[in-house]
């Protein structure tokens, strides 16, 4: 699979959405524009992943939340385990502040520069705190480079305890074959990416995606035939959130399409 095959499939695509795709701690394969996977983008759910597996190497007791905050993208489980993780947020402003400040330099201390995971990212009796949050610190980001890396911190490099990997796993685990849930009720869970296509109901993937208002994104982990694995993240900024939807099964079906035309994937009948 060579990345200027793979860049010429998938040219012409809407600029509104962007991409990355690499092998899991390996090359990148092909991408939306060049340096695509340096540039800050705004993350929406995907801060979750970095809460959990920050709760996950610092030991926190919280591994029923830490599921739900990955499998489900429970917003309840991602108000309780920031407090967790940096106290309960304090009736003065600027120690608050200073405690949020931990989402981030503990990611930064391990070689993600310029990330940002200060503020929660949704509504609830926090949402006037976090509008000062965002505004005092910045908007969260996270670029498509810092979550495969977190990727392969995850899957390869072996940093979490086996029942910590476990409950990564086991939550963030999809199939293609069931039915993706859209983005604005309660229970999204699904990634959006790889359905439709006809999968036995052996394939599998790991995934999480996320949206805030018009803006969607996902991030997943597959194998390819011979165990190769690869990683796919993307994300599409239309006027509305169906927009962006769209644009992303659109994408995924060019994606999938390519592997099976290559052999890298079987049993697809889309």
């Amino acid at each position: 699979m060579r990345s200027t095959t793979l860049k010429l499939r998938f040219e012409g695509l809407d600029p509104r959405l962007s991409y990355f795709l690499s092998e899991l701690g390996g090359e990148a394969l092909c991408r939306s524009e060049p340096e695509i996977e340096q540039k800050d983008l705004y993350p929406a759910s995907w801060v979750k992943l970095f809460w959990a597996v920050q709760a996950f190497l610092v030991g926190t007791p919280c591994s029923d939340l830490i599921f739900r905050l990955l499998a489900h993208s429970s917003d309840q489980a991602g108000q309780e385990l920031v407090d967790f993780l940096v106290g309960t947020d304090s009736e003065d402003y600027p120690e608050t502040k200073c405690r949020r400040q931990l989402l981030t330099s503990f990611w930064e201390e391990r070689g993600y520069a310029g990330i940002g995971l200060g503020h929660k990212t949704f509504l609830g009796e926090y949402s006037a705190l976090d509008a000062w949050l965002r505004e005092d610190l910045g908007p969260n980001k996270i670029s498509f480079a810092q979550i495969h890396k977190l990727w392969s911190f995850v899957l390869l490099e072996n940093n979490l305890k086996p029942e910590q990997r476990e409950i990564f796993l086991s939550a963030l685990t999809r199939k293609a074959t069931s039915a993706p849930e859209i983005p604005d009720t309660p229970n999204f869970q699904a990634s959006l990416l790889g359905f439709g296509f006809g999968f036995p109901e052996s394939f599998t993937f790991l995934a999480k995606a996320g949206w805030r208002d018009w803006l969607v994104c996902d991030s997943a982990c597959f194998s390819l035939q011979g165990g190769r694995k690869v990683l796919v993240s993307v994300q599409a900024d239309f006027s509305s959130q169906e927009a962006s939807i769209a644009a992303i099964r659109g994408y995924s079906a060019r994606l999938f399409e390519v592997f099976a035309e290559e052999g890298l994937i079987e049993n697809i009948s889309h």
